[in-house]
């Protein structure tokens, strides 16, 4: 499990960064073409940070020619125990939160603030059992 702190990442061409375990704080971001984080784990979860960052443009280059960047944060696979709070994102081409499927559960979203977003979530599976736990969260200027 690694810590990315106090880093600052412009214009990269695709996803940001991937994470699994770890953590990833105090950072900026600027004109991402992908996600911030993509959340993507094998069978061994462990606990995973997001806390503390400020990102700018994010998701630049539409879903339709990235084809999985579909929110600041994206779900991968098995995207459990994340505890992802006090991130200010602003100015997203697609959705705040990317598409949970149903084995991405046991994550909580807390006293994050979004402004300029195409839409909340991506997707959600209708009848998932354990949806995130959000907490405090903002939510300024979404189309949706």
């Amino acid at each position: 499990m690694d810590t990315i702190r106090n880093s600052t990442f412009i214009n990269t061409p695709s996803e940001n960064v991937f994470m699994c375990g770890g953590q990833l704080e105090n950072c900026r971001a600027f004109n991402l073409n992908g996600s911030f984080a993509h959340g993507s784990c094998s069978a061994y979860i462990p606990v995973t940070n997001i806390i503390n960052n400020y990102v700018n443009g994010v998701c630049l280059t539409p879903i339709e020619m990235n084809g999985h960047n579909e929110g600041c944060f994206t779900y991968s696979s098995n995207v459990q125990n994340f505890y992802i709070a006090n991130n200010t994102f602003v100015n997203g081409k697609e959705a705040c939160w990317g598409s949970m499927g149903l084995d991405d559960f046991n994550n909580t979203l807390q006293n994050n603030m979004f402004k300029n977003f195409m839409s909340k979530v991506y997707f959600i599976e209708p009848s998932h059992p354990n949806p995130d736990i959000t907490i405090n969260n903002m939510y300024y200027d979404i189309q949706e």
